[in-house]
Order: structure tokens, then sequence, then C-alpha cells
């Protein structure tokens, strides 16, 4: 596993602060929290899309309630909850100074696990990107997958999911060769790739 150039954390730190109150992106550089952000929201951040969720994930149930009860001290609050993670908005108190945007939800994740086992998670190289401990993680193949825009599928227990993953990633200008799509295909089953890239809107990508 490699850590990014100190550029590229300084950039993340920054977006961070644009993202979450300023005591989250502390709390992130505090070593002990146990909290990793990992996927969409750190690979958003390298290039410079919008954010909509920042997933967080545990190695331990413990580390998750004390995280919880962190963010809730700093003005999150619950607004959802399901099989796979608890949901969190923020809304701090009214008058809080300075005030006047609104920040991606966060998601606390239910699946446990360490950050290698984390980063072997995420089915495309793109994706396998973390911050913990105030650091900047990822997978050998994922500085120039992202640079290229290319989409490499690793594997997944949800390849549906995957499927349709591929699809918003290429609305972000992200390429899915024809035979990564044949893989994503073979795990879920279905041996005709050209009529589901048509369905999906991905000629022209592969």
């Amino acid at each position: 596993m490699n850590i990014i150039s100190h550029e590229l954390e300084t950039s993340m730190r920054q977006h961070l602060k644009l993202i979450m109150p300023i005591e989250l992106v502390k709390h992130l550089y505090t070593k002990g929290t146990g909290a990793v952000l990992a996927g969409g929201a750190v690979l958003s951040g390298i290039t410079g899309h919008e954010v909509k969720d920042i997933d967080f994930f545990f190695e331990s149930r413990v580390q998750a309630e004390a995280f919880e009860s962190f963010i809730k001290l700093i003005g999150y609050k619950p607004v959802m909850s399901t099989d796979n993670a608890e949901t969190f908005e923020y809304a701090p108190s009214f008058g809080k100074a300075g005030w006047s945007r609104s920040l991606p939800v966060l998601q606390l994740c239910h699946k446990r696990g360490d950050l290698t086992q984390l980063l072997d998670w995420f089915d495309f190289t793109v994706a396998k990107v973390a911050i913990y401990e105030g650091k900047l993680h990822y997978v050998e193949e994922a500085p120039k997958d992202i640079k290229d825009r290319r989409l490499i599928y690793d594997s997944s227990n949800n390849p549906v999911g995957s499927l349709y993953r591929a699809l918003r990633y290429s609305q972000k200008g992200y390429s899915l060769s024809k035979s990564e799509l044949q893989d994503i295909l073979f795990d879920i089953g279905v041996s005709n790739e050209d009529y589901v890239s048509e369905r999906l809107g991905l000629e022209g990508n592969y």
C-alpha cells in the first residue's frame, strides 16, 4: 500500500473543509479514532466532482459508536437506518455563526474491517482510495486509472450494483473496456454484453 504525495494530501484536506465541518476534518486527522473515509467521496475530492454522501468505515463497533457520539455533538442528526449504514445529516443549532450551506450526508457503514480489507471491498480500482489518520491511502493501480479515467473491475459481491456504478462513472467521463464489462457480466451471469451496454448507454465508452 502507498501514500499519495504531500501536495495531493494538502489539496484533499482543503477539499474536506468544503464538505464537512472543520471539527470533523480535525477529528479525521487525529490518530486513534479508527474512522476510515473511503470510496466515492475521496475519489471526488481527487477529481473535483460533486460529493453527495460520505462513507465512513470502522474496524469495530466500539469505534463506530464513539464516532457516532462525536458527530452528534458537532451538529449531525440521524435521518435513516438500513441494513448497510446509518445516515446522518448536518443540522447545527440555528444561529451558528457563519453557517449558510448544506453539506453531504454522512453514512456510517456497518461493514467492519481494517484498511487493507476495506480497500479490497471496492469493486473498481479508482474507488480503492481512503483517508485514515490524516493520510491518503490507495492501491497501486489507482493513481494511473484515476488519471486515465479508466474503470478496472476487481470483484464484487453485488455485480449488478457494479454495473450501474459503471454507468454513473461513464457519465463522469470514465471508460469501461469490453473485457471489463464482460468480467462484470460473467459475475452476474449474463453473456450478451452488447445488449446490456446498449440498454445502459455504455456503448462508445468501451
